[in-house]
């Protein structure tokens, strides 16, 4: 079970190497200014399946709809030739290695964004 802790960011500083630890085993932590959350520390693993979540999601807005259907259609017997995980994928990608459009990454694209200068 996933442990969610609260922790002052002054704290974080002073324990990153137990917070290190503690987040490959399960635990994510809020980092807390004044009391208000600013960022999250979860272990890579638990981002990269979150990061790929997100990803089918944008490139399938529809799956959720598509797996009910599928779950219905199993209860009715109404039994259709559904393509195996296997053949789904190899249709996504092309046999040289390069991706297609809907090819999904493992690591998140690094987009550069414009951050206005704040008056001083």
């Amino acid at each position: 079970m996933n442990s969610k802790i609260k922790l002052p960011i002054s704290e974080a500083g002073k324990n990153i190497s137990h917070i290190t630890e503690a987040v490959q085993k399960g635990k994510t932590y809020f980092l807390t200014s004044r009391g208000r959350s600013k960022a999250v520390i979860m272990s890579m693993d638990e981002f990269e399946s979150l990061w790929e979540t997100i990803e089918v999601l944008e490139t399938f807005p529809d799956i959720m709809e598509d797996i009910r259907d599928m779950e219905k259609d199993i209860e009715s017997n109404n039994i259709k030739s559904y393509k195996s995980l296997k053949e789904f994928k190899a249709e996504l990608r092309i046999s040289d290695g390069a991706k297609k459009k809907y090819d999904v990454s493992k690591i998140p694209s690094s987009k550069s964004r414009k951050r206005s200068k704040k008056s001083r």
